[in-house]
């Protein structure tokens, strides 16, 4: 009985490990110093990665989004409805989704 409790702890941490792997990672690519003009869904101000991200998972047109991250954690945020012409650029960094 011990014998296979024991596989069912491990089975279980390796679960419990997998799900916060799957919740961690991110469904973006990035590309740094990278811009994309054109495009822009909406120009969000002040906001934090995260923010950006979640204003960008919430829309349906949405397949990624640029920041300026010049301003710190608050930067600006372009959400883009696709990614054409894109071109190095300071303090610009790309995101896609994929």
């Amino acid at each position: 009985m011990k014998f296979k409790s024991k596989y069912a702890i491990f089975a279980i941490v390796l679960l419990v490990i997998y799900l916060l792997y799957c919740k961690m990672s991110s469904p973006y690519t990035n590309q740094f110093n990278y811009d994309y003009p054109g495009n822009d869904i909406t120009m969000l101000s002040g906001t934090t990665h995260a923010s950006c991200m979640a204003e960008c998972d919430k829309n349906p047109g949405c397949v990624g989004f640029v920041r300026d991250p010049s301003r710190g954690g608050n930067g600006n945020c372009w959400l883009k409805s696709s990614f054409c012409n894109g071109q190095k650029a300071q303090n610009r960094n790309s995101w896609k989704k994929y």
